[in-house]
C-alpha cells in the first residue's frame, strides 16, 4: 500500500471514529437520570436537600395554579421549548429564573414525555444534575399525594362550589376557636363554606388518632375532592 493511500485510509479511519466519539459524548452529556415517587418524596422531606434543589412544574400554568407538587415552580414547556423541539430565547424562561447551574433540577409534567423533553434542553444549557419524575401528576396521586393550590384557583373553586356537596368538601384545621372568631390572641373566623375538623384530633405527628376517625366520619366520600387549609403545611 502506498505512503499516500495509507495516509488517506488513516485519515477516513480517524474522522469516523473522532465523529462516533463526538456522538457518544453529546449522547453522555444529554443523558438525564430518571426518579420515582420515593426518590421524590425523599428530597421534598430533606429540608437541607432542598436548598439546593429546584422542582420544576413544566404544565401550563392554569393546571399549576389548580394545583402542584409540594415546592414546585412552574415554567411552562410551552414557554421553554417550540413545536420544532428548539429552545425559545435559548432557554430564557429558566436560565433567569433558576441562575445556579450546579443545583438539583427536578421535571415533572402530567406525564414522562414534555418533563424528559424539558430535562434534555436543560442539560444542553449547562444544568449538570438533572432529574426527570417520570411518573408525573398521575404517578403522584396514585400514591395518595396531596397538591399545593395557588390563591387565584382556589377562589375561582370555592366561587364555582360553595355551597359544597359531599363530592367537594373544604376543611378548616384551626381549632374550634380560632374556627368561630372566638379565641382571645387569634380571633380568626373562617372561609365560607368550610367545615372545621381539628388536625390535633386526627392526627399527631405523623400518625393518625382512632384511624382518623374525626376526618372519616366527616369526609365519608373518599372520591371527592378536598381542599384543607390552615396556617401552613402542618
Amino acid at each position: 500500500m502506498s505512503s499516500a493511500r495509507l495516509h488517506f485510509t488513516v485519515f477516513w479511519w480517524s474522522l469516523i471514529v473522532g465523529s462516533i466519539y463526538a456522538f457518544f459524548l453529546q449522547a453522555c452529556a444529554l443523558r438525564v437520570s430518571t426518579i420515582g415517587y420515593e426518590e421524590l418524596k425523599a428530597y421534598i422531606e430533606d429540608q437541607e436537600a432542598m436548598k439546593t434543589t429546584v422542582i420544576i412544574d413544566v404544565r401550563e400554568q392554569e393546571e399549576w395554579a389548580a394545583g402542584y407538587i409540594q415546592d414546585a415552580q412552574n415554567i411552562a414547556f410551552n414557554d421553554f421549548i417550540d413545536t420544532d423541539g428548539n429552545l425559545i430565547a435559548n432557554g430564557e424562561a429558566l436560565t433567569s429564573v433558576v441562575t445556579d447551574k450546579q443545583i438539583t433540577l427536578i421535571t415533572y409534567g402530567t406525564g414522562s414525555e414534555e418533563a424528559m423533553q424539558f430535562a434534555q434542553q436543560a442539560v444542553r444549557l449547562g444544568y449538570r444534575n438533572v432529574l426527570c419524575y417520570t411518573g408525573g401528576t398521575a404517578d403522584w396521586e396514585r400514591n395518595g399525594e396531596y397538591y399545593i393550590i395557588a390563591y387565584e384557583a382556589f377562589k375561582e373553586w370555592h366561587t364555582a362550589n360553595c355551597p359544597f356537596d359531599d363530592a367537594q368538601y373544604l376543611i378548616d384545621l384551626y381549632s374550634p376557636e380560632i374556627y368561630a372568631g372566638v379565641h382571645p390572641v387569634h380571633p380568626g373566623g373562617h372561609i365560607p363554606g368550610a367545615i372545621n375538623i381539628w388536625s390535633s384530633l386526627f392526627v399527631s405527628g405523623d400518625d393518625l388518632i382512632n384511624g382518623g376517625n374525626a376526618f372519616t366520619e366527616v369526609v365519608i366520600n373518599k372520591d371527592a375532592k378536598v381542599v384543607m387549609y390552615c396556617g401552613g403545611f402542618t
